[in-house]
């Protein structure tokens, strides 16, 4: 399903999802130029076509970095991804640009001598890698099924690395290869605009747990009936490696600040980077106790995140605080980023939940495809903002939205995060809760009751009964004792000295008592009477 607005140069995408664990490459130095803090499994991808006649290929969209590449035929330890390797025999177009030409947008980071093609090649800091010749042919994105209208309409001769190798979790991801979306000459939305295919320089996306749309050029006028919100403008810089970065001002948890050491360390060198190619989102490590303070305020032991702590139960979901991101907006206003409890949890195999903010970066953050999802995000380089509102992102139903039938009211179940929660979990999360060791509301009502009662109990038995006078049976010790716990009983502004040193022959208490002991004989009285 592909929906093509008329009379607008723009396009809009069906993105696919494949459920996979959270895994993250972080990239080591290489000769290759540098890209985000991390790449994901598991990720949103969409449908590519290459070459005369077409050959399908799936790509991660991913914000964070700035190459298309994915398997050729030859590739060397491939894994199985949802489409063959492109057959660059096949295709009556293909052509591989050389250094010696210079007609490569890629730094090449060797030139065979035999051949005086450009290779190049990223490697991982956990052991992944690729290399790749840098090729060039007709390439078109789209849905499952080839139209070859939209292929020749928004296709374009596009610069690709030819995959011949890869090892790691690239052998293992689902889609073949990743479509690099950061502000940069290679990325394939700029492209499309300096060719008059699109009318802008924009893209936008738009995640649910299971796919989502993307939109090639300006916003199509389905988006706004879509949208749950007025849309918010962060402003970006994208100096850095073409990363969408977002200056960051403040952290909410539960409404309330919580107290960062300084913006350097919040925001680092480059800011917070906006990469949709990472399943799991970033803030500094040094942010971990104010994170468990607020949690604790908010009626829960402490944040946990995947492999720290044994995770949140389901009765313990409602008493999740909400998360506010605080950025730069374009006129220096702030602008918000809303996070409720259904983006950052995630349930683990345990059946307990984790959040997905993960705080171990010396200085700065990611923000993920977690904290995107249900968001419209709208990503404008040229004007160094990036615009986010939450939003409907089910492609059927834009595509439904655009034709004029829908009729699904959307807003009154998306706009709290109850709903959110409940479309994430299970209805089951807000009506009954579980019993396991965190959470026994009705035991903790009835206990609550019962020693309520019993100090009632004592305090009237206290009042009614004379108490006989006691002789306190401990020796007192010297201040000059080594026991600092018996000291302090001795001490006379001590709480626990006047708790423990209670005197019983109190001349005040005694009048209190017999006064009681008087209404209690005048009442026999009358009774008799």
């Amino acid at each position: 399903m592909l929906s093509v607005l008329h009379g607008v140069s723009a396009l809009e995408l069906q993105l696919h999802r494949h459920q996979a664990p959270a895994t993250h490459r972080r990239l080591a130095n290489g000769s290759f130029e540098a890209v985000p803090l991390t790449l994901g499994i598991g990720t949103h991808y969409t449908w590519a076509y290459v070459g005369n006649p077409p050959q399908r290929t799936s790509l991660i969209v991913d914000t964070g970095s700035n190459v298309m590449a994915f398997p050729c035929t030859g590739c060397q330890g491939c894994g199985n991804h949802t489409d063959n390797p492109f057959d660059t025999s096949l295709s009556s177009t293909v052509e591989y640009p050389t250094c010696s030409t210079s007609k490569t947008a890629f730094r090449c980071s060797m030139c065979l001598k035999e051949d005086d093609l450009c290779q190049i090649s990223q490697m991982y800091t956990e052991g992944s890698s690729w290399k790749a010749v840098v090729a060039e042919d007709q390439v078109s994105l789209g849905e499952s099924v080839l139209n070859n209208e939209l292929h020749t309409s928004f296709g374009t001769r596009f610069q690709f690395g030819c995959q011949k190798q890869e090892t790691g979790l690239f052998i293992t991801q689902t889609a073949n290869g990743i479509l690099g979306l950061s502000n940069h000459g290679t990325n394939i939305v700029r492209k499309l605009y300096n060719g008059k295919k699109i009318d802008d320089n924009i893209f936008s996306l738009c995640f649910t747990k299971n796919g989502g749309t993307m939109a090639l050029g300006a916003p199509p006028p389905s988006s706004e009936r879509r949208r749950l919100g007025a849309l918010q403008f962060a402003r970006v810089s994208t100096e850095h490696n073409g990363w969408y970065a977002v200056t960051m001002r403040e952290i909410r948890i539960g409404g309330k600040l919580i107290d960062i050491p300084s913006m350097r360390l919040l925001n680092g060198a480059n800011n917070v980077i906006i990469d949709s190619g990472t399943t799991t989102s970033y803030l500094p490590k040094a942010l971990r106790d104010e994170f468990d303070r607020a949690f604790k305020v908010a009626g829960v032991k402490k944040y946990m995140t995947e492999g720290n702590g044994n995770g949140y139960s389901k009765s313990q979901l409602t008493r999740m605080p909400t998360i506010e991101y605080v950025m730069e907006g374009m006129d220096g206003e702030d602008v918000v980023l809303t996070i409720p409890p259904a983006l950052y949890l995630k349930k683990g195999d345990n059946g307990r939940y984790s959040a997905t903010i993960a705080l171990d970066e010396q200085a700065g953050g990611v923000i993920g495809a977690d904290l995107m999802t249900n968001h419209d995000f709208i990503f404008d380089p040229d004007m160094n903002r990036v615009g986010f509102v939450l939003a409907n992102c089910n492609y059927k139903l834009a595509k439904q939205d655009e034709e004029g039938i829908i009729s699904v009211d959307v807003e009154d179940t998306s706009s709290s995060w109850e709903a959110a929660v409940i479309a994430e979990v299970g209805a089951e999360v807000l009506t009954k809760p579980e019993n396991d060791d965190d959470d026994y509301p009705i035991v903790n009502i009835v206990a609550g009751v019962f020693i309520a009662v019993l100090f009632l109990g004592a305090f009237v038995y206290a009042v009614v009964r004379k108490p006989t006078k006691t002789k306190s049976d401990w020796a007192q010790l010297s201040v000059e004792d080594d026991d600092d716990e018996a000291n302090e009983l001795m001490v006379p502004n001590s709480p626990r000295a006047k708790i423990e040193t209670y005197d019983t022959d109190d001349a005040f208490f005694d009048t209190q008592l017999d006064e009681a002991a008087g209404l209690e004989h005048e009442k026999t009285e009358l009774e008799q009477l």
